[in-house]
This record gives structure tokens, C-alpha cells and sequence, in this order.
């Protein structure tokens, strides 16, 4: 195991976001900002980094500078990035280099959008505006594909039929990944909260069978309703420094011990597979900069936007075989309990659509303070965050 890790994680936040708020996106970032200074005492002033996303539902020019002009900090570098459902892990990159380099001391990489109250469907100009902004915006490579093309679900249920068609796996199998996540999120009172909420805003916390999930809405075959990620509003927010400031701030920091990041493009129609994904290049360089084995990990927090892209990571980080996901998660090794817990907060499937939230309960899970969905003796934790179907990717070590 790495023995001198550079960076540490001093503290994280998240807002009260969930199903639709009615808060604007800086709001969302507003709170988790004001969340993680109860989590961690750190005078606003010593925040020198701010790594932000792009956000979809409500985008704004230069959006990194005007969110921090909003929350008041004056740091000596800030950018907004992009990378899809990887984009905090990819902001959590760097901020270790800005960390390690010396040219920042403290980076605050914060996550967040406002996708459920923008894109509501209870509001048809709303609906109507966003949807036709998006096929405005869009560049000619894309005039077709965009407007006419498959919808996402229909993408990731194609890679679901292509694991089927491949490797034998059963529509069973892939509700089995639903069903874990959402017995894992059942417990979360503090669902998409602020520290201390009486009550979560968790998406989907009632528990459900295989049968339940089948019996869902089709949404694109062979995909249901209860296998597809949840649409939310959502903020995070995470301070990564050097191990000495984590250890003054908090008793308790939890450390990157590696990273990995491995990316062969955008288009799925360009993927040389849609079941192999450059997700265990990335993870064979974050353990090997770890230096551990994968029986090493305690709990895993995966992005989750279908059960299918849940199948091909565990297969593709190297926990099973290629094929054996369908057998892996019925044996109940990623639940609570197994030998790889899984997205013990819910995932994108129980708990909320963004992004950060997964570093965030990893963080927690080393920190001792999950609750119910506590993992016993939890040392090291991955966070995994993929885009573009699957073909970027980013692995997080961290560790206590």
C-alpha cells in the first residue's frame, strides 16, 4: 500500500438537492459549499483552487468564475470541466496536481445541477426549451444521431443486449444490481442532504425484488424503469489538500493512495466493443499506484446510469471475470454484507443523478459514519467514474 500519499480529502459537503427543488444551480453549490465548512473548520479565505463542472440544465459563460464571485472566494486557479459522469473524478485529477505541484494548498472540487427542477415534466415550455436548446447547440457531426438517434437509455440497453448476446447473462441478473443498490439505499435518512437532516431526500428508498423491477415500465429494451439512473438536482462539494493541513482541520482526513485515467473517445458508434471499456486500464494504473490487490478493497462506489454500465464496470475493474457479473451480483457479493459492497449509499439508481456524491460517500465509509449502511472496518475505498457509455474512465484509490 502507498505509504507517503501527497493528498488528502479534509472535508465534503452536499445540498439538499434530490427530486425537484426549485433552487438555482449556484444555490445547490451554494449549500454543499456551506456544508462542507461544518464538515471541515477551514477559513474560506485558504480555499487558493476551485474545480467546478459544466452544468447542463442551467449553463452560464465562465460559469467557474461566476461561481466563485457568488461564494465569495478569490482563488488563484478555477475552471469549469466537462467529462460527463466522471467530471468530479477527473476534478479530483486535478486537484491533486494542482496539490502535489505546490501551486494550490486547498482545492474545493465541486459538483452540481438542477436537472430535476429544469427539466421537469410537469413544465412543458421548461421541457420543451431545454430539449430544443440541446438540439440547437448541436455540431454537424452529430445533425442526425442527435435529433434522430437513440436516446441514452437505448445506448446503454444496447450494451445490456450485447452482454446477453455475448456472454449469456440474464434480464434477472442485470434487476439483481437494481435491487442491491436500492436495499442500500433504503437506510440513507441523510439521502441527498445536508449533515444533520431529519430527513432524506433520497430518490427511491423503498426497497424492491427482482420481480418489482421487471414488472417497472419499459424503457429500452431490455432496460426498465427501476434500472435507469434517476434524474435529480444535486451539489457536492470536497476539499482536497496536503495530508499536514488535512490532519490539522480534521482528525480523520482520508487520503488518495491512487488514480487512474484511460479515455479512447466519445461516440459509442465508434468503440471497438460495447462490453470492454478502456475502465480497466484506468484501474489497473489506480491500484498499481496504490499498491494493492483488488481483494484489498473494502466497498466500491460505481457510477451506476444503468444496471448495465454496473455489470461491464465490475467486470471491467477486474472484480470478476468478463461474463461473470450476472453470477457475481447474484451471489451477493456487492451487497452490504459481501465481500465488494457496492454503492452502500444507493448509487444513481436509489440515491440521486449527479455526480460528486460518490467520492463523497467513499469518503464517508472511511470516516466510520454511514449508519446502517456502515461497512465494518472500512480501509480503502475505489470510486469509479466512467462517461461517454464507458469509454472514459477514472479510478480513485483512497484510503485511511
Amino acid at each position: 500500500m502507498a505509504t507517503n500519499p501527497k493528498v488528502a480529502i479534509a472535508g465534503v459537503g452536499e445540498a439538499r438537492g434530490g427530486r425537484a427543488t426549485g433552487k438555482t444551480t449556484v444555490q445547490l453549490y451554494a449549500e454543499a459549499f456551506l456544508d462542507l465548512l461544518g464538515d471541515c473548520p477551514i477559513d474560506p479565505a485558504s480555499i487558493d483552487g476551485v474545480l467546478t463542472s459544466s452544468p447542463d440544465a442551467e449553463p452560464h459563460h465562465m460559469f467557474s468564475t461566476w461561481l466563485t464571485e457568488y461564494l465569495g472566494l478569490r482563488p488563484k486557479f478555477t475552471s469549469a470541466v466537462q467529462m460527463g459522469g466522471a467530471t468530479p473524478h477527473s476534478n479530483m485529477a486535478l486537484a491533486a496536481a494542482l496539490v502535489e505541484s505546490g501551486r494550490c494548498g486547498a482545492v474545493m472540487v465541486a459538483d452540481g445541477d438542477n436537472r430535476a427542477t429544469k427539466f421537469s415534466r410537469k413544465d412543458k415550455i421548461q421541457a420543451m426549451s431545454s430539449q430544443v436548446g440541446h438540439l440547437s447547440s448541436i455540431e454537424p457531426p452529430h445533425e442526425f444521431d442527435g435529433p434522430y438517434g437513440p436516446t441514452a437509455p437505448a445506448l446503454y440497453g444496447m450494451m445490456a443486449t450485447r452482454h446477453m448476446y455475448e456472454y449469456g447473462s440474464t434480464p434477472e441478473q442485470f434487476a439483481r444490481i437494481a435491487v442491491a443498490f436500492r436495499a442500500h439505499g433504503a437506510p440513507n435518512d441523510g439521502g441527498c442532504g445536508a449533515r444533520g437532516a431529519k430527513k432524506g431526500r433520497g430518490h427511491r428508498r423503498k426497497p424492491v425484488t427482482v420481480e418489482d423491477v421487471l414488472a417497472s415500465p419499459m424503457i429500452a429494451w431490455p432496460l426498465h424503469r427501476d434500472e435507469c439512473a434517476l434524474i435529480s438536482d444535486w451539489g457536492t462539494a470536497i476539499l482536497v489538500t496536503t495530508p499536514e493541513y488535512a490532519s490539522e482541520l480534521r482528525r480523520d482526513p482520508v487520503y488518495l493512495l491512487g488514480l487512474g485515467q484511460a479515455h479512447q473517445g466519445y461516440n459509442p458508434y465508434q468503440a471497438p466493443s460495447i462490453t470492454s471499456f478502456p475502465i480497466s486500464e484506468s484501474a489497473d494504473d489506480a491500484f498499481a499506484a496504490a499498491g494493492i490487490s483488488r481483494d484489498e478493497v473494502d466497498v466500491l462506489e460505481l457510477y451506476d446510469s444503468f444496471t448495465s454500465t454496473a455489470m461491464v464496470t465490475l467486470e471491467n475493474m477486474g472484480f470478476c471475470g468478463a461474463g461473470e457479473g450476472g453470477a457475481f451480483v447474484e451471489a451477493g457479493y456487492i451487497d452490504l454484507g459481501g465481500s465488494l459492497p457496492t454503492n452502500t449509499h444507493g448509487g444513481l439508481l436509489s440515491y440521486n443523478g449527479g455526480h460528486g456524491h460518490f467520492i463523497v460517500e467513499a469518503t464517508r465509509q472511511l470516516r466510520g459514519e454511514c449508519g446502517e449502511r456502515q461497512v465494518a472496518g472500512a480501509k480503502i475505498a475505489v470510486s469509479q467514474g466512467t462517461a461517454a457509455l464507458a469509454s472514459s474512465s477514472i479510478t480513485l484509490v483512497l484510503g485511511t
